[in-house]
């Protein structure tokens, strides 16, 4: 039996932190600061509920455009590999070595992936809005592009430590 537990939790958290991030960029562009203060102190739990599943959204909308950026390049061999590994035809431990490949590995790389795009999203907004030049910004490029960086290696991990493991269909 898989531990749910850890399956929601960490696809949350490579959800949830990355959508925030984007969500707060998108919120500083659109509204003015004072509006928006006045807005939250007046609805506090409708801000906090509805930040929430907002902050979920965007970071599956991330999630989507981080899928369709490492796949399509190079219509994806690594890819190709994971889809010819079937986890129904697993025994028990096969199937428990994929939850903890999908735990330890995979949910890293979907971190990593969203939040190098919000990221990037995030400094984009503020160069638009604060009118900060990209030498005031580079930080959180290098961090983008390092992010990105471990995202692939991340992905290429999980597909090598699932080949070891599981039957092919």
């Amino acid at each position: 039996m898989t531990n749910k537990f850890n399956l929601t939790f960490g696809n949350l958290i490579a959800h949830l932190i990355p959508g925030l991030i984007l969500l707060l960029s998108i919120i500083i562009i659109i509204f003015d600061n004072e509006e928006l203060l006045k807005f939250i102190n007046d609805n506090t739990a409708i801000t906090i509920t509805l930040g929430f599943f907002l902050s979920l959204a965007c970071g599956l909308i991330l999630d989507a455009i981080r899928y369709l950026i490492f796949l399509i390049p190079r219509l994806n061999e690594s890819y190709r590999k994971w889809c010819d590994y079937d986890v129904s035809k697993a025994d028990d431990d096969g199937r428990k070595f994929h939850d903890w490949i999908i735990d330890h590995y995979f949910r890293f790389h979907q971190f990593y992936g969203n939040l190098c795009l919000s990221l990037f999203i995030s400094t984009a907004t503020a160069n638009i809005k604060t009118k900060l030049t990209i030498c005031q910004l580079w930080p959180l490029y290098l961090v983008s592009v390092i992010l990105a960086i471990a995202a692939c290696f991340t992905f290429k991990r999980t597909i090598s430590t699932l080949t070891d493991k599981l039957p092919k269909s």
